[in-house]
């Protein structure tokens, strides 16, 4: 397959009225002590453009980026909205990697819906580009309803585009909420698409609480079976946010796999501080005792983050 002669214009960075954001990551050891990770991620966000460096330990200690994201905004008027991305990915020394060049291209539709062209191109070493993947996403509504169809496509050896994957997804919104059915098929052997994964979500909103329940299915033999369920209960009060999330699975490690019946193996609370001064983020962890399925163990932190400046919520 040629190189594709696609054009992307240089631009210098226009910093202007800019806003910052600086995130760090730490862990906790055995004996509950906190260890920098040296992880981190520097967020720049200016008029039509943002830019975001992860940053990692290399392996002589020094800190290094890993992974950078450009993006940029085009177009964004009421004939749609026109988005580039270059994203740079750097080995474990800091060098940098060929760039992935991905445009998305968004064009409202009528009642509401939508069409979203996301094309990837993936540079090489001679500074050529290839395109990699285009994915299609076409979103329609009907009253309280979105109904939305992604087809992926990758380029065959001769050049021309073939389907990899379709997801098809239905979001219904409710009283109380909302309730979601994503289903993502690929083809066989003989070309033939076959549901291979599905997700149902329901999230459930009362005041200051959130309620989230997601059922995750997987092809076990020839037939759809829940795989895995993650149901967490996220409460907001004075600047503060703290979440509760059961994990389950059916592969539990030391125990018999019991087909659509999954099994705790872990709960996490996470506990989120928002201030003037930034955010803080901490995870305790209390996982599945090996020898009672019924019981968890005592509970410890394993995780924190910490974000300064302009940070998400």
């Amino acid at each position: 397959m040629k190189a594709a002669a696609v054009c992307f214009c240089a631009f210098l960075p226009l910093w202007a009225q800019t806003t910052r954001a600086v995130e760090s990551g730490y862990a906790y050891d055995i004996n509950g002590r906190r260890v920098p990770t040296g992880w981190s991620v520097t967020r720049q966000t200016g008029p039509g453009e943002s830019k975001t460096v992860e940053h990692a330990l290399s392996p002589n200690g020094r800190l290094v980026p890993r992974e950078a994201v450009v993006e940029r905004i085009i177009r964004d008027d009421a004939s749609g909205r026109v988005v580039e991305r270059t994203i740079i990915a750097y080995d474990p020394n800091g060098a940098p990697g060929p760039p992935v060049k991905v445009r998305i291209e968004e064009t409202p539709e009528a009642a509401g819906g939508k069409r979203v062209v996301e094309t990837t191109w993936r540079g090489d070493i001679n500074g050529a580009f290839r395109l990699s993947e285009r994915a299609v996403t076409e979103v329609r509504r009907a009253g309280d309803t979105e109904f939305a169809t992604t087809t992926v496509a990758r380029p065959k050896w001769d050049g021309s585009l073939e389907t990899f994957e379709r997801t098809e997804a239905e979001t219904q919104k409710t009283k109380d909420g909302s309730k979601a059915r994503i289903s993502t098929y690929r083809p066989d052997p003989n070309g033939r698409f076959h549901e291979t994964e599905r997700q149902v979500v329901e999230t459930k909103e009362a005041g200051s609480e959130t309620v989230t329940n997601l059922h995750q299915y997987r092809v076990r033999g020839s037939q759809l079976v829940l795989d895995g369920q993650t149901l967490s209960r996220t409460v907001k009060h004075d600047g503060s946010e703290v979440t509760e999330v059961d994990i389950l699975r059916a592969d539990v490690p030391g125990r018999p796999t019991v087909p659509g019946k999954p099994a705790l193996v872990e709960r996490q609370t996470i506990q989120r501080t928002q201030s003037p001064g930034g955010l803080r983020e901490t995870v305790l962890s209390r996982l599945a005792s090996p020898n009672d399925a019924g019981k968890l163990e005592t509970p410890r932190v394993i995780a924190e983050r910490t974000c300064t400046g302009q940070c998400a919520p």
